[in-house]
C-alpha cells in the first residue's frame, strides 16, 4: 500500500511537469503570435503611411501640371483646343471664361479640372489682362488644389525653371530611364528658343598655339582679365580662385577664352573658386573619374558658365559639379537651402553640337543647346533640366528635376524668351 502511495505521488509530480511544459508552450505561441501581430499591423501602418504620401505627392505635381497646361492655354488662346468651352471657341476674352473640361492622367488613375476666377467672381487683382487659374487634381483619391494668376503682361519666360526636359522634334525613355518625380513637367515642340551665342575671340587665336593663344599649362592664376589658351589638356589636380579678384561677380565672371578643345581625364579634378565663364571654340570633354568642383566651404557659391561651339561629351564616372547641398523638406523642387558645391542653380552649360552623358556620370545644372542632339545612358544621374532639339534617356538614367537650376549663373537670361509672366501659385488647402 506504501508503495502504491509513493508510485500516485510520483505520477502527479510528472502530470504536473508535463503541464507546466505545455503551459510555457502555448505562452510562447502565443507571445510569438502577438509579436507578428504588432508587426504587421506597423507595416499596414507604413504602407498607408506611404501610400498616402505618395497619391498626395502625385496630386500635387498634377495640379502644377494643370496650372502650366493652363496658363499656355491662356497665353496661346487660339491654338489651344481646351479652350473650346470658352465663349468664341477660345481664350481670347479673360473675362468670361469657362471651366476646360477634365483631362486624365497617369492611366486613368487621376485627372485635373481647370477653372478660373475674374474680378466678378471675387478676384481683387484680376481685368481684362489678368486672371486666376485654379488646377484642382485628384491622384487615386488624394486631391490637392493650386492656383495662380496669369498676365497678359509681356516679360521674360524661362523653360529652365518650367519644365524638366523641353525639346523640339522628341523626347525619348527607354530601358528603365525616368525623370523624378515621374510625372516631372516635360514639353515637346518647343522650336523657337534663343541659339547657343556664338564666340568672338580676342586677339588673334589663328593657327594657335602662339603667343596669345598657348595651350593651357598648370598652375592657372587670374586676375580680372580675360585668359586665352589653344587647347586645355589637364594632367593633374589644380584649383583656379578668381575670389580674390576685383569686382568678380555673377554679372563680371572671369572669362577663359579657349580657340579649340577643352579636355579633362585621368581622375584630374579641377575645382573653380569664384564665377567663371568659358568660351569654347571646340569640343567639351570628361572622361575617365575626372571631376570639375565649383566652390568649396569658403567661398561657399561659385558659378559657372560654359558655352562650347562644339560637342560635349561626359563618360565614364566623371562628376560635373558634385556635392550633397540639402533641399529643403517639404519640396525638393525649391531651393536649395545652402550654396554648397552641388548646387544646380551654379552651373550652366550651352551647347552647339551634339551632347552624350553616359556611364555613370554626375551632373548638377543645366544642359542647354536648342539645335543639340542630346543622349543620356548608362546610368546617367542628372539633377537640374534640359533644353535641347530632342532628348533621348535610356538604361536606367535619370533626370531629377530642379526649378532653380542654373538661375546663378551669368547667361541665365540668355535662355529666356519674351512671353506671359506667370505668378508663382499660391496653394489652397
Amino acid at each position: 500500500m506504501k508503495r502504491i502511495f509513493k508510485e500516485v505521488i510520483r505520477g502527479n509530480r510528472w502530470g504536473q511537469r508535463g503541464i507546466a511544459a505545455l503551459m510555457g508552450v502555448v505562452f510562447a505561441i502565443v507571445l510569438l503570435a502577438a509579436i507578428m501581430t504588432s508587426f504587421l499591423v506597423e507595416s499596414q501602418q507604413k504602407h498607408s503611411g506611404s501610400s498616402l504620401t505618395y497619391t498626395s505627392s502625385n496630386a500635387m505635381f498634377a495640379a502644377e501640371a494643370g496650372l502650366r497646361f493652363a496658363s499656355k492655354c491662356l497665353l496661346n488662346p487660339t491654338s489651344c483646343t481646351a479652350c473650346s468651352t470658352w465663349p468664341g471657341g477660345d481664350c481670347s476674352d479673360w473675362t468670361n471664361p469657362s471651366p476646360f473640361n477634365p483631362i486624365p492622367f497617369g492611366d486613368s488613375r487621376g485627372s485635373f479640372t481647370i477653372s478660373f476666377k475674374t474680378a466678378a467672381s471675387g478676384c481683387t487683382v484680376c481685368d481684362a489682362d489678368n486672371i486666376q487659374a485654379v488646377s484642382t487634381a485628384t491622384f487615386s483619391g488624394s486631391t490637392r488644389e493650386l492656383s495662380q494668376i496669369v498676365s497678359k503682361a509681356t516679360t521674360q519666360v524661362c523653360q529652365l525653371n518650367t519644365n524638366a526636359i523641353t525639346a523640339c522634334t522628341g523626347i525619348t525613355f527607354t530601358n528603365n530611364a525616368d525623370t523624378d518625380p515621374p510625372n516631372a513637367p516635360t514639353e515637346n515642340g518647343v522650336c523657337d528658343l534663343p541659339a547657343v551665342p556664338t564666340i568672338t575671340f580676342p586677339g588673334n587665336p589663328s593657327g594657335c598655339p602662339n603667343a596669345g593663344y598657348p595651350a593651357m599649362t598648370a598652375p592657372v592664376t587670374v586676375n580680372g582679365t580675360e585668359k586665352t589658351y589653344c587647347s586645355w589638356t589637364q594632367t593633374s589636380n589644380f584649383t583656379v580662385d578668381a575670389t580674390g579678384v576685383p569686382g568678380n561677380s555673377v554679372s563680371n565672371p572671369q572669362l577663359i577664352y579657349i580657340k579649340n578643345n577643352f579636355f579633362i581625364s585621368g581622375n584630374d579634378v579641377l575645382t573653380l573658386k569664384g564665377h567663371f565663364k568659358f568660351l569654347v571654340g571646340g569640343n567639351f570633354t570628361m572622361s575617365n573619374n575626372s571631376k570639375i568642383i565649383l566652390g568649396t566651404a569658403t567661398p561657399a557659391q561659385s558659378t559657372l558658365t560654359v558655352i562650347v561651339r562644339g560637342n560635349f561629351l561626359q563618360e565614364g564616372n566623371t562628376k560635373f559639379n558634385p556635392g550633397n547641398p540639402t533641399p529643403p523638406q517639404s519640396d525638393p523642387k525649391l531651393p536649395w537651402t545652402t550654396d554648397a558645391p552641388g548646387n544646380p542653380a551654379n552651373l550652366l552649360v550651352m551647347v552647339a553640337g551634339t551632347g552624350n552623358l553616359k556611364n555613370n556620370i554626375t551632373f548638377h545644372g543645366v544642359i542647354y543647346g536648342p539645335q543639340m542632339i542630346l543622349d543620356l545612358e548608362n546610368n546617367a544621374d542628372f539633377l537640374g533640366s534640359i533644353v535641347a532639339q530632342s532628348v533621348s534617356m535610356q538604361n536606367n538614367s535619370e533626370l531629377q528635376f530642379n526649378n532653380t537650376a542654373a538661375e546663378n549663373t551669368a547667361s541665365y537670361e540668355e535662355t529666356c524668351t519674351g512671353g506671359g509672366i506667370v505668378q508663382p501659385p499660391d496653394m489652397v488647402e
